[in-house]
């Protein structure tokens, strides 16, 4: 097999006038610095901007700005599989001043005229009867490790490194570059010995290249073998398919090239479920690899000359290819990454800046691809066939970055109660709790109340005036017909002698005549809003205080409607803290108390309607309360009429929410990235037409406060 430098310069020969930037840091990238001579390598690319002004094997690592200024063409140096999206990161340098790129092989990436768009049957999966009969056929059965039987909770490859230098924070206020230092490091060590090399091998050359004490430089080698193992996570169906082997009375194997020594990978494969197995090969304790298939020839003739071999694993080249070179029957597993990137869902790692949302996109990843296996004859496709799976990967990371936001300003504010606006509050009082209960236990002064609300009821209560019903209509829309918009809005019947009364109300379109029906009934409005006033009133009483309590609103948002109008009716100056929040002076009723997390640009934004489909309560709108407190609502709509879908992606958020607290026990003291969770959830809208039909007409368009009538939300 050629080297990667053989292949460069065989590639590349007919570029060697021009200035040539490499994209990419890693072990390859660091191997062609060093090696190749008689080209003009004149800088470096890298998705992490952190990196940039950074000097790699002594070549710079540029912005944008300066690749443009440089006359040179761009080689993207990675993994076959990442190269397209690589390319759509960096496609701007094209369209904006012309540089030219190429893809590794020497391919120029312009021959992809468009942008591919998403393939679904690129999303490759096996069909497990047939890997259980390959099974049934051999008397050896391998497996890879790595990408296999486990994945770690981080998408990134160098997630791990920073969530270490998270740590260098936290235990010795050290703030160090450890992971491009620690990437470095094991470039060396690829380039002397490939594949061959051992954890303690990579921290000598750290040691050698930083000047960190011999004693912290351990610590900081143990810390990386505990996050390793915090971080190991089972990949549940191919390990049942290990078991199986296992039962058959198989000899089983374990193959990996891997730099973790064997003590700790035993420890890992305990953790996540993995024994029985025969015996387990390391290519830096053996000094052979998969990826240059000299393991595989010692396995092959010194092991088990005449055996019946078959190897199960993740990647094309070094499970599959020098597998079966060695006459090695190899079955290929997509690994659940790989997978993603078959999926638009790629598209979401650009945005994975920091340590957080590394985690975040590796908890989705092993979420919904962890499955590499199919069950029917039709084995590729991409599709969503599991509500628990929609909520913890789409809904998840916004929900929990804003509980984790909530609770950072109800402490700063010393707020005591946060008033969870129904019917979202529904699910968020009890996932906010229970955030809370995994919070220091001195620190509980924060009360969480399911406020049973709605703009009917907050704004009804307000009414004082006939100018403020003209008023609540201008603010907020309705059709309908007239009878609706009296009951529905109103809470009063029309008459039924009245010839306005089945006739359309647009308020959008005939609000100066609807003022003319409307005029008859204005005493009787009044008159029940006062009465509603009152009763609600007590039931407010019975769960906030103004003279004790220091409170916030919490909702999706929008304009602080609910905020606005119970301020007016308590006399009060309340907070809001929302999703998402109209801040500024285009905000309708001149709120500048209200705070949102994520703007009118956002995903959020634009797809609110699907937000509002799912983060919903059992119960029809709240409509008013008597003066006993019992409330009477409004009819069951389909949101509600389907509420076991509903509450099973309720359970997916949750574990969502469970997974990221146990795997950080300061967990409320980071910094999530609200960009990435919103563009997780915006996801859901290009990935829709792939939720399963039976899920997907659960969702309705729900808004009783402003039309009658509701719709399945369709693709």
């Amino acid at each position: 097999m050629k080297s990667i430098t053989e292949s460069f310069c065989e590639n590349f020969a007919r570029f060697k006038h021009r200035n040539i930037i490499l994209y990419g840091i890693g072990f390859q990238t660091q191997i062609l610095c060093t090696e190749l001579s008689g080209f003009r390598i004149v800088g470096l690319m890298d998705h992490n901007p952190e990196n940039v002004g950074k000097i790699v094997c002594g070549k710079k690592i540029l912005d944008s700005a300066e690749v443009a200024l440089r006359d040179a063409i761009i080689v993207i140096i990675s993994k076959e599989e990442n190269q397209v999206r690589i390319y759509r990161d960096i496609k701007h340098l094209t369209d904006s001043h012309g540089c030219e790129i190429f893809f590794q092989n020497g391919q120029s990436a312009s021959l992809l005229t468009e942008v591919q768009e998403f393939d679904n049957k690129a999303v490759k999966r096996v069909n497990r009867k047939r890997v259980i009969d390959l099974i049934d056929a051999h008397d050896i059965i391998s497996f890879d490790l790595f990408g296999t039987l486990l994945e770690r909770n981080v998408s990134r490859p160098d997630g791990v490194f920073r969530l270490i230098e998270r740590c260098l924070v936290d235990t010795f206020g050290l703030s160090y570059d450890f992971a491009f230092k620690r990437m470095q490091a094991e470039g060396v060590c690829m380039t002397k010995a490939p594949f061959r090399y051992l954890l303690g091998d990579i921290y000598r050359t750290l040691g050698e290249e930083s000047d960190i004490p011999v004693e912290k430089l351990n610590r900081i080698k143990d810390m990386e073998i505990s996050l390793e193992l915090k971080y190991a996570s089972p990949r549940l169906d191919v390990i049942r398919i290990f078991n199986y082997a296992v039962s058959r009375k198989k000899t089983v194997n374990l193959i990996s090239d891997m730099y973790l020594p064997m003590e700790v990978l035993k420890q890992m494969l305990k953790k996540v479920g993995v024994s029985g197995y025969d015996n387990l090969l390391i290519s830096g304790e053996l000094g052979l690899t998969k990826q240059d298939g000299s393991i595989w020839v010692d396995y092959s003739q010194d092991f088990y000359p005449s055996a019946n071999c078959l190897h199960i694993g993740d990647n094309l080249i070094a499970d599959c290819n020098e597998a079966e070179k060695n006459s090695i029957r190899a079955c290929l597993l997509m690994n659940s990454y790989d997978l993603m990137l078959e999926t638009p869902l790629r598209e979401t790692l650009a945005n994975v800046r920091i340590p957080e949302s590394a985690v975040m996109s590796g908890l989705i990843c092993n979420c919904l691809f962890g499955n590499p296996f199919s069950d029917d004859k039709e084995c590729d496709g991409f599709t969503l066939n599991c509500c628990m799976d929609i909520g913890y990967a789409f809904f998840g990371p916004i929900v929990f970055d804003y509980l984790v936001r909530l609770y950072k300003y109800a402490k700063g504010m010393k707020i005591n109660k946060v008033l969870f606006c129904a019917r979202e509050g529904y699910l968020l009082t009890s996932l906010f709790t229970e955030l809370l209960d995994h919070i220091d236990k001195k620190d509980s002064t924060i009360a969480a109340v399911y406020f049973k609300t709605s703009r009917r009821m907050a704004i009804n209560a307000s009414l004082a005036t006939e100018d403020d019903i003209y008023e609540s209509l201008r603010k907020i829309r309705f059709y309908g017909t007239f009878s609706d918009l009296l009951k529905n809005r109103f809470g009063v019947e029309g008459r039924a002698d009245d010839e306005h009364i089945e006739l359309i109300a647009n308020t959008r379109e005939n609000l100066e005549e609807i003022r003319k029906w409307l005029a008859e009934y204005i005493p009787e409005i009044l008159r029940n809003a006062s009465e509603e006033k009152e009763n609600y009133l007590g039931y407010i009483s019975t769960i906030y205080d103004k003279t004790l309590d220091k409170a916030v609103f919490s909702d999706v948002g929008f304009h602080g409607t609910i905020q606005h109008h119970i301020n007016k009716i308590l006399d009060d100056d309340i907070h809001g803290f929302y999703l998402t929040a109209l801040t500024d002076e285009e905000n309708p009723y001149g709120l500048d108390n209200i705070q949102g997390v994520h703007s009118v640009s956002s995903e959020l934004y634009k797809a609110l309607y699907l937000f509002e489909s799912v983060i919903t309560g059992p119960e029809g709108m709240y409509l008013k309360c008597d003066n006993r407190g019992r409330f009477i609502n409004g009819p069951l709509r389909g949101n509600q009429m389907n509420f076991e879908y509903k509450k099973q992606i309720h359970s997916g958020i949750r574990k969502f929410m469970l997974d990221m607290i146990s795997l950080d026990s300061r967990f409320a003291d980071r910094s999530y990235d609200s960009v990435f969770a919103d563009r997780m959830f915006g996801m859901l809208v290009r990935v829709y037409p792939f939720i399963n039909s039976e899920i997907r007409d659960t969702f309705y368009y729900d808004n009783f406060f402003t039309r009658t009538d509701e719709n399945v939300i369709r693709p």
